[in-house]
């Protein structure tokens, strides 16, 4: 459902189901549900805690991409906090592959 709400998001800012529904569409909604999965992520990470740091990491940067995420979406330090969304966007991606990597090559040599 998150990929679905924030594509449907963009699609109707870009004008894709006509230009009434851009103009009176409001994309701060989008940000009152990014903090809402901040929320959910925030008691994930406090679980990721007694996992490995790979996983916690992962956790705390998704926090800092959602924190990101809302205060670019409503309209606080936009630039700034779209470049925090985006540098933790990648880091997760670094971070799973790293991750999923060890799980497999650990798993598979044993150790």
């Amino acid at each position: 459902l998150f990929w679905l709400g924030v594509g449907m998001t963009w699609l109707i800012q870009l004008g894709v189901f006509g230009e009434k529904l851009a103009q009176a569409a409001d994309s701060k909604q989008l940000g009152v549900a990014f903090i809402g999965y901040l929320i959910f992520t925030i008691f994930m990470t406090i679980g990721a805690m007694e996992t490995h740091k790979v996983l916690f990491m992962i956790f705390v940067l998704i926090d800092f991409l959602f924190i990101g995420l809302s205060l670019s979406t409503l309209g606080v330090m936009p630039h700034a906090m779209h470049n925090l969304a985006a540098y933790s966007e990648l880091l997760i991606s670094l971070l799973s592959f790293y991750g999923s990597a060890a799980a497999v090559l650990n798993t598979h040599f044993g150790k």
